[in-house]
């Protein structure tokens, strides 16, 4: 049901959130900067200004807009940011009891796809990026899951294919929870190892030899998992989330 044609009939929040969603998403708010004033837009979509209010939270919550209370505030548009998804993502397979296998057999399929694209479509300064990354791990004096991530979620992003990139970023998300709970002191040096021959093979442009690195390199690390007490076949991403909250807070209190 279009607003031009009417009040809504049903008032609920959650059906007006639903109508200012497809107006946002079907570019009838797209030129604008705001909303209009919270007294208008009710009026507009003949719902009371509470309804319109929690709608407007529900739309905060989605990334769609942001509520700027004061004189100068208001409901502006905005565009959602991939934490939107990957707290989503997380949340749907710990609530689910998703097995670590299916993660991990996700990303075996996602991130070589992703890999051999770009490949083909990266750009010197892409490649030069990795790169540098590479030269950091190499300089580091221990492993850190930030320089892991950036690599990973960089090469996905020379794909320059925004889906695959989405993907990839929910997938990293929960994998950098691995990276928080393995303890390994080879983990540092065999990153570093991969993550050069992938680099290697992205300069000369061979898309199955990338694939195969990324492949193995993802296989290398899915060994580790014993390490963390890890069981892929037994244990959930509800497992590894606690896990990785354990370990945190361990090296907040000094410990390990």
């Amino acid at each position: 049901m279009s607003v031009h044609n009417g009040p809504l009939v049903r008032r609920g929040s959650q059906l007006v959130a639903d109508e200012l969603r497809a107006m946002i998403l079907h570019g009838e708010l797209a030129t604008a900067q705001s909303l209009p004033p919270e007294p208008e837009l009710a009026a507009r979509l003949g719902v009371s200004r509470h309804h319109l209010r929690e709608a407007l939270r529900l739309l905060e919550q989605d990334g769609l807009v942001k509520v700027r209370p004061g004189r100068n505030g208001g409901v502006f548009l905005t565009v959602p940011g991939v934490e939107v998804l990957t707290r989503t993502f997380s949340l749907i397979l710990a609530r689910t009891s998703t097995p670590l296998r299916d993660l991990m057999a996700a990303r075996l399929v996602i991130e070589p796809a992703a890999a051999a694209i770009a490949a083909r479509e990266a750009t010197d300064a892409e490649i030069a990026a990795l790169e540098a990354i590479v030269e950091q791990q190499r300089t580091q004096d221990r492993y850190t899951e930030n320089l892991n991530t950036r690599f990973h979620v960089t090469l996905a992003a020379a794909a320059h294919n925004q889906t695959l990139l989405l993907m990839m970023r929910s997938i990293e998300s929960l994998i950098r929870n691995i990276d928080v709970s393995v303890s390994n002191p080879e983990l540092k040096e065999g990153s570093y190892r991969a993550h050069r021959a992938i680099v290697r093979a992205m300069r000369v442009r061979d898309p199955e030899q990338v694939a195969d690195l990324v492949r193995r390199h993802i296989r290398g690390f899915e060994d580790l998992l014993p390490a963390a007490g890890l069981d892929p076949d037994t244990h959930t991403v509800a497992d590894l989330l606690q896990l990785a909250e354990r370990t945190r807070r361990a090296r907040l209190n000094g410990v390990g």
